[in-house]
């Protein structure tokens, strides 16, 4: 039975691991014969994000959370009994293809000890097969892959949860028929297909479900056929700037219908919401946090809060944040850089209370987050209003 979950904050977090390094932990030097085994080297942090393309007002956070994790801990005496992490990233520019060579350009040259990955899931699939081949981890804010899922971790909620938190509130509020817009990205498909058990199980039936471009500058059309079919809200399973389209196509066809998107940055979620003033999102416990109840509020949330004061669109820099205090924690564990040594210090480490939920990986779990721990919001540019709540 695995240990009761610590509630640890990102601060606290950061001394539980490198207290281990000061109380001398039994740390190896791996077996790679790369940079990996070099004990006096830095511990190098691949990172693959977006940042061209239509992902990277998400992905931008992502490497935010990551460089401000990274100087957390290098400040308070680095990994493995005082070595440092570094990060070497690529852009993937929203490719599969180009997150490919990029993690082979890096995988050559620096020989990194983990991925800490985008919210691509197209690309981190990419990947997946070489992180398989090559034994390296990677943990990454984006679905996990059906297919060569071995290596890889993710710092999202299930789907079930980012789902089911849209299909409770419709059948809360009494919606009877709904309109789906998603692109076809691995995590949309995977979306499609839970949500439409969610709402067939809930009783509230599908309009129809229209696919669009993942850059999509109008979805005029989309939305028309969908609320001539009497759609009385739509669900938007894609991210980036289509919900901004998304969000100008129901404005302008006159509408009233909620537009409910998923975990969005604040940027695309507050232009959203100038465009269309019903559009509601899923929130994490970072983009809530200044209108939760002090009870409500988590320790690890809390700490992120207070070591990153001035941060206005926590969300995904949080993801960033937290997969990196995962993937130092799994270098203390394992006491070694070597891959399978980690990635089985992932699957049996004790719980860690991120930002995002509370992880608690297995060998049969790869997101580890298992209540959901997200909200439905209405955000706007000065407001934040918590709508529902979801079961825990």
């Amino acid at each position: 039975m695995r240990a009761t979950p610590r509630l640890l904050g990102v601060a606290a977090a950061a001394v539980a691991v490198l207290s281990l390094v000061a109380c001398g932990s039994n740390l190896s030097s791996g077996s790679n014969g790369d940079n990996r085994s070099n004990a006096d080297g830095p511990v190098v942090l691949g990172v693959l994000v977006d940042q061209t393309a239509y992902l990277k007002t998400v992905d931008q956070g992502v490497l935010k959370g990551i460089n401000a994790a990274v100087k957390a801990i290098n400040d308070q005496g680095g990994v493995l009994g005082g070595r440092q992490l570094q990060v070497v990233s690529g852009d993937m520019a929203a490719d599969p293809q180009k997150q490919v060579q990029a993690f082979q350009r890096i995988m050559g040259t620096d020989k990194p000890a983990l991925f800490v990955n985008g919210f691509s899931s197209a690309g981190n699939a990419a990947v997946a097969p070489l992180a398989k081949s090559q034994h390296v981890p990677m943990v990454v804010a984006s679905v996990v892959p059906q297919q060569d899922a071995e290596w890889i971790f993710s710092t999202i909620t299930p789907v079930r949860y980012e789902t089911g938190t849209r299909v409770e509130y419709l059948q809360h509020d009494g919606i009877t028929k709904v309109g789906i817009l998603y692109d076809p990205t691995p995590y949309n498909k995977q979306q499609l297909q839970v949500i439409s058990d969610q709402l067939k199980a809930a009783g509230i039936d599908i309009a129809g479900a229209e696919q669009h471009a993942s850059d999509a500058v109008d979805l005029r059309p989309q939305v028309s056929k969908l609320l001539g079919a009497g759609a009385q809200a739509i669900i938007k399973l894609s991210s980036g700037p289509t919900q901004i389209v998304a969000a100008k196509a129901l404005a302008d066809a006159g509408s009233r219908a909620p537009l409910l998107i998923g975990i969005e940055s604040r940027a695309n979620i507050v232009q959203a919401s100038a465009a269309y003033p019903h559009v509601l999102v899923v929130a994490s416990p970072l983009q809530v946090n200044a209108v939760l109840k002090e009870a409500d509020r988590s320790q690890s949330v809390k700490s992120f809060t207070d070591t990153n004061p001035a941060e206005q669109d926590p969300t995904y820099v949080g993801r960033g944040w937290d997969a990196v205090f995962l993937a130092a924690a799994a270098l203390e564990k394992a006491g070694s850089t070597d891959g399978q040594a980690l990635r089985d210090a992932l699957e049996s480490m004790d719980s860690y209370a991120g930002t995002s939920g509370a992880y608690d990986y297995t060998a049969s779990d790869h997101y580890g987050i298992t209540s959901n721990p997200d909200y439905l919001a209405k955000i706007t540019e000065t407001s934040v209003d918590i709508v529902f709540t979801p079961k825990r």
